[in-house]
This record gives structure tokens, sequence and C-alpha cells, in this order.
């Protein structure tokens, strides 16, 4: 019997598309209970046992997350911890006093380099905790892994647990020249994630900026609190609300042709005009089309029509309630021509009515790099 059924562990994960991670948890046959806080936050429980598999599929989304509350043997496993509790004892001391292995939480490259320097140091073996000292692991990993900012050593039961956080893991600039001017807005939005490996940050997660706004400065603060000039090496992610507005009137004109019509007639060869029968359209409203007609098979030679038609204003009512829907698809379709589908993070809309006329928004989240 696994002993880590009878632990429960909660996690706290902070992210977005949940519903993609509950098919996958639930597709892994992982047990769990799952509360959400916030659209970016959300409280999960579970066995101890099923989290190899939740790190797993953490990591691959790419989502932050915490272990916030162990407790112990849950009221369904009672019974077979009765019968496990001689195995237990016996084996207790054992347990509590030795380290089983390591578990490292970070993207897939940085967690090779983290086993990698722990190999080397003869670190990665069943060792007891007494002769592990987690400030002198942290120092370590930190001299020889120059991608690590932030690092912390702690035991998880009997796993000596590595974890790393976002600000540990900035992403490379690629750039052929030093930034020594600062980073700054290049849309109006809201900072999502910001990573700073040289420079100081003007700006947090959740602040509002504007277009043109410095988001990191190109200098660091030295022991006497005096500005000292450095190249800006940092990352900052914004998002961003696009929007489409369609205007409604119940009460509206439409206009309809009435079957009169003029037309005008060149006759062109390639881009050259041969002969040109312009009309006087003296429609107060109308609608022009234009068409070609070859002349002959032989030379580039097409006659140009360009008719127009005259048009009356007919009033038209509609209620507002029944055209709601196609009104929203439509501000939608509008809107998702202008964006990358597959990037949207949220979606919703809202109605407004000023007088006699309807303003109804769709809006899409989306996040991008500065």
């Amino acid at each position: 019997m696994d002993y880590k059924s009878f632990i429960k562990v909660q996690l706290n994960i902070v992210g977005t598309n949940f519903t993609s991670l509950f098919a996958e948890l639930q597709k892994q046959n992982v047990v769990f209970e799952a509360q959400k806080i916030s659209d970016t936050e959300l409280s999960l429980k579970t066995r101890a046992n099923f989290l190899p598999i939740i790190f797993a599929l953490l990591q691959k989304k790419c989502y932050t997350y915490t272990i916030t509350r162990k407790s112990g043997v849950n009221s369904a496993s009672l019974i077979g911890a009765v019968c496990a509790v001689l195995i237990l004892f016996c084996v207790f001391v054992f347990l509590s006093n030795m380290c089983f292995g390591v578990q490292v939480i970070a993207d897939k490259d940085l967690k090779q380099k983290v086993l990698n320097v722990l190999d080397e140091n003869n670190l990665n073996q069943t060792l007891s905790w007494g002769s592990l000292d987690f400030s002198q692991i942290e120092n370590l990993l930190l001299q020889n892994i120059p991608e690590l900012s932030l690092v912390n050593v702690s035991q998880k039961g009997s796993f000596m647990l590595i974890n790393t956080n976002e600000a540990t893991l900035p992403n490379k600039i690629e750039t052929s020249e030093k930034n020594m001017k600062g980073i700054f807005a290049t849309q109006n939005g809201v900072v999502s994630r910001i990573f700073v490996a040289s420079g100081t940050a003007l700006v947090k997660v959740g602040d509002s900026v504007s277009f043109g706004q410095m988001l990191v400065a190109p200098f660091i603060l030295n022991a006497e609190s005096e500005q000292v000039e450095a190249e800006v090496i940092a990352d900052v992610y914004l998002f961003l609300w696009d929007s489409v507005t369609i205007e409604f009137k119940e009460n509206s004109y439409e206009y309809v042709r009435t079957g009169n019509f003029v037309e005008d007639q060149k006759l062109v060869f390639g881009n050259d005009i041969l002969s040109n029968r312009e009309t006087n359209c003296e429609y107060e409203t109308f609608e022009a089309e234009t068409f070609y007609t070859d002349v002959s098979n032989v030379l580039p030679v097409r006659l140009c029509t360009t008719r127009y038609y005259e048009t009356t204003p007919v009033p038209v009512q509609k209620e507002f309630e029944a055209e709601k829907e196609a009104l929203i698809y439509q501000a939608k379709q509008n809107l998702l021509n202008q964006v990358d589908e597959t990037k949207i993070l949220e979606e919703k809309y809202t109605i407004s009515q000023v007088d006699e006329v309807y303003f109804v928004t769709y809006y899409t989240k989306r996040e991008v790099k500065v």
C-alpha cells in the first residue's frame, strides 16, 4: 500500500484555462477537489500519490504553483491506515531521518541542470536529513547555474524539494546590442508578467500602463542608493483588451432600389481609354456597380460599365431583443477577424443604450510581449 495515498495536499495554482487542466487530470484518473479563487487562481486538493502526475501537467502547461498545506490520513482511507499502522510504526524512525529522492520544480532544461549539479556532488541519492545542509545546497545551485536567481530547498515528506518560481525564470533576451535606453510600453494594457535580470522595474504585475510609458529603467541602485547606469535585460508582458462595437436602432431606414438607373461606359485597351461616355447622375441616393465585358477575343479591349441604381429610404422597425443574439455574434466575428483566436484568454460582451441607440460591444483578452 502506498503511504502517499493517506496524505492530502493542497496546491495554489496561478494561470488560465483551468477547464483544459481539469480535463487532463480526469484523463489521468487523478482524484481531486478544486475551488476557483479568481479568474487566474485556483485551489486544488488531492492525495500525495497523485503529485508526480499533477506536477508534470502543471509544468507542461506552464502554470505557477505552490504547496500550501498538507494533512494526514483522510477519512476515506482510515481503515487502510489502521491496517498499515504497525508497519508504518516500524519504519517511522528510519523514514523520518532519510531523504529518498529529489523533486525539482522547474522547466525541463533547468530541471536537468539542477539534477546534473546534484549528481556531480553526490546529493541525488538516499542520504540522511542530518547530512543535508539546505542553505549550502541553495548556494551550490546558484553558483553553478547562471539561469537561477532564486531557489528554495526544503523537505517535503521523504523527498528534498527544490522549488523555483517566476522570478527565477526570466526569458533570455536575444539581442545584437545592449539595451541602454530601457523598455517602454508599445500599447495600453495591464502588466501580466515581468522578469528583470538587469535594470530597475518601474511597474509591477497588475499595474495599468499606457503607450510610451517606461516599464524598466536602465539603472540599478548601489549600496548608497545611487543610480548606476546598467544594461536592461528583461521581459515584460501585458494583458490587452480588444473590442468591436455595433450600433443598432429599433426604428431606422433601409435603402432599396427603385428600379431606375443610369450608366457610364468606357472602352479601354489595356490601361488606355479609347472612348468615354459619361452620364450625369442626379440621384440623391444611389448604389454603384462596375463590371467589364470583353470586346475582342484577340486584343485586350474591354467595355467598362458603371451603373448607378437610384435608392429610396424605407422605414424599418425591429425589436432589439429579437436581434440581440445576432448582434452579439456579428460583433464577435468582426473582432475575430482582427485578432488571433488561438491567443484569446477571455471573452465577454456588454450592452448599453443611449437614447434610441443600442451599443453591443464584444471584448477579447490576450497577452503580448512588449
